[in-house]
């Protein structure tokens, strides 16, 4: 077969259609860059273009005997393929449009951020852009949003219980929205004209909040007046911030958080609300992060990277160094005594002068006195000690009446490991367990409870140890009216928003983003299913001509699959027979995946006639895959002969696989290595890389460390689906050869 390239061009020339001596393809070859009709003369070997549409694309062109029917900016057109002019079909479609009818539907399946009450009673639950209110056990569930045409997010409930703080979009930008929790009323603080925020962090008076937005701007609320107080700048991305945390002093008056410096060493740093000053409180030498004021105002608490345990590789000298974290603790002041000091035990003296126990206590309640929270930054960093007990994988830190309560993660290596929610009792100085395989917790406002996530369900337990995660908040009622059609123009909206604020161009490659809203919001009035609206969504992306941008997910309806069982083989049909034709092999040294027909004591071989499977005759399908439909990962019985005479017949017990994909996939890999090997006589090796991500890392060492002693070496990345920057990558091929070892007798 002759292959010709006929457009040889830099543009995107797609979907070619053959009619006569012609072929019509799509191309943006043009000078708007639209996707329009354009025809290939296979005689003359001419190219031109037919349509000339400027502010949409074609899609879905498909030739009939006469005409070319297409699709472009929401309407259908013919192309008349003699005269080559083309105009609208006009359609009538009778219909219900069952998809667009407002419907009530249960959306707990659309969790998506929670949030205790100050007590623990009820939790706060973000589902599918709707805020409720969840009892812990009894009552009922509350909408406090109650509208598709408008997503809330983060909501907080404030510390004295009085109001419930949330981002709403219903005035077209996210704004902070403050609602009395008992009479419902709705105060709407802020006017941002753009931006995207994340967690409200309440103040314990109730009387400030924090919050970041997505460029990494850090401020205060006053949520009695709306003024917005800008703290410091961070850096990162939108996992950054949407991780970002912040920690009130008791006295409302000093917030304590975590920036990155220039060595991308966390510093903890304390703002001073009445100043307006940030001090930073470590030197950034070590990794210091998530810090917490006790609940005291006597310490602040923080996660370090400050344990360094070499783990080597098997396969070369390199090194790595997991599990680095630990828990610091700083004292406030100087006078503060060490949670670590030396104990000894004292016997009490009863004071009988009243007056002298007055004044004991007048002494006390001035030293206690949240008025008194003061920092002596001298030589601060010096005090910081290290629980000597702690070391791992830790985080996600709070601090409760003497107890520091963080979260223990499955160290780095670990097979099957779960993690737990434990605390550090300060007094006893030692650690207890509170629950298990837990994904995530907050403490209550009162510090007396935890709501405890595990596995997309949440619980409200004690702070004490052994606490079993039995009794789930009931999130199964989470009902809402859905308005498909205000619901589509809120996500439009919102994916047109998120771009404009999260796109690492301001710019937005050049295009009039403004306009792009106008032109693709039309088209969403026209949809009639959430298919329609992601195709717009995806047409509006592709105009900023940027990788990496998707759209998937939504209402949609998806047909099942059924799982086939597989053997390894291409099939071959001679007559109503089918036979082996090939046994897919890969490398002799491979043992990830084998056809089951290699397996020892299995003695069907290529040429061979499989006849039945559980008793079922392949004959009796048109495809001998049909016959393997419900057996994946089954052991099957395969009646098998060397010919076509089944009286000769055999039986074999075989288990399928379920996927025949890396099987072909090392087989293909070991052909390209053996053609390598063969044109260079040995000399240069063959390494295939499937992506840039875990699978392709994992691929590039498991056939670099075989090979890694040729004269050359060919990489071969065709085919990559993607994954990190592979700086890695090119770091392992680059490296040059630094020293030898030569023992005495070798050469």
């Amino acid at each position: 077969m002759n292959l010709k390239n006929i457009t040889n061009s830099i543009s995107n020339d797609d979907i070619p259609m053959w009619k006569d001596d012609k072929i019509y393809y799509l191309s943006d070859a043009g000078a708007k860059k639209r996707n329009n009709i354009w025809v290939y003369d296979t005689k003359t070997k001419a190219k031109r273009q037919i349509t000339f549409f400027k502010d949409f694309d074609i899609n879905f062109p498909s030739i009939g005997p006469e005409d070319i029917v297409f699709e472009a900016g929401g309407k259908l057109y013919l192309l008349n393929l003699k005269t080559e002019k083309y105009n609208e079909v006009k359609i009538d479609v009778v219909s219900d449009f069952a998809e667009l009818k407002p419907e009530y539907r249960n959306v707990s399946k659309f969790l998506h951020f929670y949030y205790p009450s100050p007590d623990g009673n009820r939790i706060l639950v973000e589902a599918r852009g709707e805020i409720f209110s969840v009892p812990k056990e009894y009552g009922v569930v509350k909408n406090i949003s109650n509208s598709s045409a408008s997503a809330e997010r983060y909501p907080s409930w404030s510390p004295d219980g009085k109001n419930i703080a949330y981002w709403s979009d219903k005035s077209g930008e996210y704004q902070l929205v403050i609602k009395d929790a008992k009479t419902g009323k709705e105060n709407v603080l802020t006017d941002f004209k753009n931006g995207f925020r994340y967690s409200i962090y309440w103040s314990p008076d109730s009387k400030m909040a924090a919050f970041i937005d997505q460029e990494g701007y850090f401020s205060t609320i006053d949520m009695s007046s709306g003024t917005i107080n800008r703290i410091n700048k961070i850096d990162g991305n939108h996992y950054t911030m949407q991780g970002f945390r912040v920690s009130w002093s008791p006295d409302s008056k000093w917030v304590t958080y975590s920036k990155a410096g220039s060595n991308d060493n966390g510093v903890i740093y304390v703002y001073d609300l009445e100043n307006k000053k940030s001090t930073a409180l470590t030197s950034g030498f070590y990794n210091d992060f998530n810090p917490v004021f006790d609940s005291k105002g006597k310490y602040i608490y923080f996660v370090t990277n400050r344990n360094y345990n070499a783990i080597y590789s098997d396969y070369e000298g390199s090194w790595v160094y997991p599990n680095a974290t630990s828990i610091g603790i700083m004292p406030l002041e100087k006078l503060t005594p060490s949670l670590f000091s030396e104990r000894n035990d004292t016997v009490a003296i009863k004071i009988e002068n009243a007056e002298e126990n007055k004044d004991s206590t007048d002494k006390k309640d001035v030293t206690d006195s949240k008025d008194k929270f003061t920092i002596d930054f001298n030589n601060i960093e010096e005090r910081i000690e290290i629980i000597p007990e702690l070391v791992g994988n830790l985080g996600n830190i709070a601090s409760a009446e003497d107890k520091i309560l963080f979260v223990k993660y499955p160290n780095s290596g670990e097979q099957g490991g779960q993690s737990t929610l434990s605390y550090y009792d300060t007094k006893e100085r030692k650690i207890e367990n509170i629950a298990s395989d837990v994904n995530d917790y907050d403490l209550t406002a009162d510090g007396k409870s935890l709501m405890v996530l595990s596995h997309g369900k949440a619980y409200i337990v004690g702070i004490s140890p052994n606490q079993k995660l039995e009794k789930e908040v009931n999130t199964s009622n989470l009902d809402m009216e859905i308005d498909p059609k205000a619901e589509w123009k809120q996500i439009f909206h919102e994916v047109w928003r998120l771009e404009r604020d999260f796109f690492y161009d301001k710019d937005m490659h050049g295009v009039d983003w403004d306009e792009m809203y106008k032109r693709y919001s039309k088209l969403i009035d026209q949809c009639a299913s959430r298919y329609d609206v992601n195709f717009v969504i995806g047409q509006l992306l592709g105009e900023m001509n940027a990788s990496h941008t998707y759209v998937s997910g939504g209402d949609m309806e998806y047909s099942k699959n059924k799982n086939i069982g597989y053997l390894g083989i291409n099939w071959a049909k001679d007559g109503e027979l089918y036979k082996v034709a090939h046994i897919v092999r890969p490398a002799s040294w491979e043992t990830e995946v084998k056809s089951p027909l290699v397996q020892a004591g299995v003695d069907i071989d290529e040429g061979d006639y499989i006849f039945s499977v559980n008793g079922k005759s392949l004959s009796d399908f048109i495809n001998p895959f049909d016959a393997f439909v419900n057996l994946a990962d089954k052991t099957v019985e395969l009646v098998y002969g060397k010919d076509k005479d089944i009286s000769k017949a055999k039986t074999a017990f075989v288990k399928t696989l379920r996927d025949e994909t890396r099987l072909r996939n090392l087989e293909w890999i070991e052909n390209n290595r053996k053609r390598v090997d063969e044109e260079t006589s040995g000399r240069a090796g063959y390494i295939y890389v499937p992506s840039t991500a875990l699978d392709g890392q994992d691929e590039l060492v498991r056939q670099f460390y075989a090979q890694w002693s040729k004269d050359a070496l060919i990489i071969d990345e065709r085919f990559n689906n993607g994954g990190q920057i592979p700086d890695r990558f090119v770091e392992l091929l680059n490296r040059k050869a630094l020293s030898y070892m030569l023992l005495r007798e070798e050469n």
